[in-house]
């Protein structure tokens, strides 16, 4: 492999700057030094050392930038023991109580024919698989510092009783800890039972709620008649503020997803219209490929204009990640990078309606993405094969300048089509991360700049 620098160089507004990986630091440079940054790349560092470099190049070296490629040539695959950090050290569970709902969304995978192996249906988890399930997680836990347990659907709240029993053994269990709860939910099954005990237990609270009305009811509808849902749910946020006002404001968020044709700021003043806390409302944008919505146009069409504004927009969650990485100057230890993905089960696990175990809630439940169950336990080979992302696409990683930046997981890497992770499913997203990261860079250098102008550099 050619030892080219890990790095970025770009242009913005007729400056150029250039993004050291192994550094984490951006500068400014001359059209010159641009250019000598470009003949670098092409012949290797060592080759283009070779042939000797001026004394501003040569600074740049001395200052640590333009390292070659910094990760091992091999992979080292899964680092620790994960049979024993699965055996002590899980802390996080997520239950499916139920595959049952009452909406249809429009960019609902399971409620759609979009191939996707998990589909809504009347199908509940047992009081005594919840409680199986629970008491693995107490077994399996004992280095967690926290304890939470999670209730997935489907709408979960049609499983009230399951989650009721499930809260109240889980308190009764772990005496020596305080597990915390959470459910997401569609707002609308919630009566003044479930109000008081959502309160009683501090349960956080996660509505998908996409905003006003005519946004709601366009997305958002009862699977029994197709009518509109956003009068009922409402209703129901209503009094469930007015009857506990101080969990409202500090359990409860909303979960609004978005398209690319919407504009935030009329959802985001309906949620002021509230008095719900801008920092209580997390948005996300709706992935539609498959459903009924012109994807390529989201996913690729804005990521390719220009001024990139659109696509930092739509991807705030992203960017921000990006930025902040970018701004810590405590490095993670080079080793360590790419991180290939969280090691299944351990950060969360998520239990189906009949006791087997995936990754998390987000992914097809397919045999090949099952990493165990409540009878047999952790499947630890398949553990290890599904945490070693990075194994993939390693020589494409090994001189990646995005490495740092790169929030790869099992979900970006599974082919929908064979429900198992591939190289090119996991490339795809990889250059959906270099384009936001691209985007991330020019947008701090502009800041950069904009204060340049103003003298505050």
């Amino acid at each position: 492999m050619k030892d080219a620098p890990v790095g970025k160089a770009f242009a913005v507004d007729g400056h150029y700057f250039y993004y050291d990986s192994l550094t984490n630091r951006m500068i400014e440079v001359t059209g010159e030094i641009y250019g000598e940054i470009g003949k670098m790349n092409a012949l290797g560092v060592s080759e283009y050392l070779s042939q000797g470099i001026g004394d501003d190049m040569s600074m740049l070296f001395a200052k640590g930038f333009f390292s070659p490629p910094f990760l091992p040539d091999e992979c080292r695959g899964v680092d620790g023991d994960v049979g024993q950090m699965l055996e002590r050290c899980v802390g996080s569970l997520v239950l499916q109580v139920t595959r049952d709902c009452n909406f249809k969304c429009r960019y609902c995978f399971f409620a759609n024919d979009t191939g996707v192996v998990r589909n809504h249906e009347k199908k509940f988890m047992s009081e005594s698989t919840a409680k199986s399930a629970i008491d693995f997680l107490f077994a399996h836990s004992a280095d967690s510092d926290a304890i939470t347990i999670s209730f997935y659907g489907g709408e979960p709240l049609l499983a009230f009783d399951v989650i009721e029993k499930s809260v109240n053994y889980a308190k009764e269990l772990f005496v020596s800890k305080s597990p915390r709860f959470s459910i997401t939910t569609n707002g609308s099954v919630m009566n003044g039972k479930i109000a008081d005990f959502l309160a009683e237990n501090s349960v956080s609270l996660l509505i998908s709620l996409d905003g006003p009305r005519e946004i709601q009811n366009r997305h958002r509808k009862f699977s029994s008649d197709g009518s509109g849902t956003f009068d009922f749910v409402l209703k129901n946020i209503t009094h469930l503020r007015e009857r506990h006002r101080e969990y409202f404001e500090r359990y409860v968020m909303f979960n609004p997803v978005m398209f690319a044709d919407e504009k935030y700021s009329d959802v985001i003043s309906f949620f002021d219209s509230l008095g719900v806390p801008r920092e209580n409302v997390r948005k996300q944008y709706a992935n539609m490929k498959g459903v009924d919505y012109d994807y390529d146009l989201f996913s690729s069409g804005i990521a390719d204009m220009p001024d990139y504004d659109r696509y930092i927009e739509f991807n705030a969650e992203g960017m921000q990640h990006i930025e902040e990485t970018y701004r810590k100057k405590s490095l993670d230890p080079v080793e360590n990078l790419p991180s290939g993905g969280c090691v299944p089960g351990l950060i969360k696990l998520f239990v189906t309606t009949d006791g087997d175990f995936y990754p998390c809630e987000k992914v097809n439940e397919t045999d090949a993405l099952k990493i165990g169950n409540l009878t047999r336990g952790f499947d630890i080979e398949n553990v290890k094969r599904i945490a070693d992302l990075k194994s993939l696409s390693y020589d494409r990683c090994r001189g990646c300048y995005a490495v740092r930046f790169c929030s790869m997981c099992v979900l970006h890497c599974t082919n929908p089509e064979t429900g198992d992770i591939d190289r090119g499913t996991k490339e795809g997203y990889c250059d959906f991360t270099l384009k936001m990261s691209l985007a991330a860079l020019k947008r701090s250098a502009e800041r950069y700049l904009s204060k340049k102008e103003g003298g505050q550099t």
